[in-house]
């Protein structure tokens, strides 16, 4: 750990920082050091409040709710839901729950019950309620090989299993 400004950071998180500022922190007054602070809780900080990481993968994506399908476009995945573009113009419920298809090969998918949490005119994302064994076991290899850590996967699935049912 780093402190700097009386904010402790981790070694990974000040490479973020500005080398000039860095160098010369003994030297700033406390309305840049008040200025340098806030840039650091707001822009460094934020990073690592994410608690599940987001792997971007570009996968074809069926959702179902009731008797309507859509067709939309994978972006970020993670153990805690998707991102996705749609494809064509529609509002899914934010009530109902929605069966997530992602394809990831011909044989195998990725499939999911979610809720839409946030939507806009061509992105959704949806919060994962329930996911079968198959598909979690293919969600974190997904997973492990994009972060390249079978421990930071395992890490994240333990997380995961230790957080209180909705």
């Amino acid at each position: 750990m780093v402190t700097i400004i009386g904010l402790a950071l981790h070694p990974r998180q000040t490479s973020a920082l500005n080398p000039r500022a860095y160098g010369q922190l003994n030297h700033l007054s406390y309305t840049q050091i008040s200025h340098y602070r806030s840039y650091l809780l707001k822009n460094v900080m934020n990073q690592e409040r994410r608690r599940f990481h987001r792997i971007d993968f570009d996968a074809r994506v069926e959702i179902a709710q009731g008797d309507s399908h859509w067709q939309a476009q994978l972006l970020d995945i993670s153990l805690k839901g998707v991102l996705l573009t749609k494809l064509g113009h529609y509002q899914l419920s934010s009530t109902e729950t929605l069966l997530v298809k992602i394809i990831l090969s011909d044989q195998t998918s990725i499939d999911m019950i979610t809720q839409a949490v946030h939507q806009t005119v061509d992105q959704v994302h949806l919060a994962c309620m329930s996911i079968d064994i198959d598909s979690i076991s293919h969600l974190r290899r997904l997973i492990e090989l994009n972060l390249g850590d079978a421990d930071a996967a395992e890490r994240e699935l333990c997380e995961l299993l230790a957080e209180p049912t909705r």
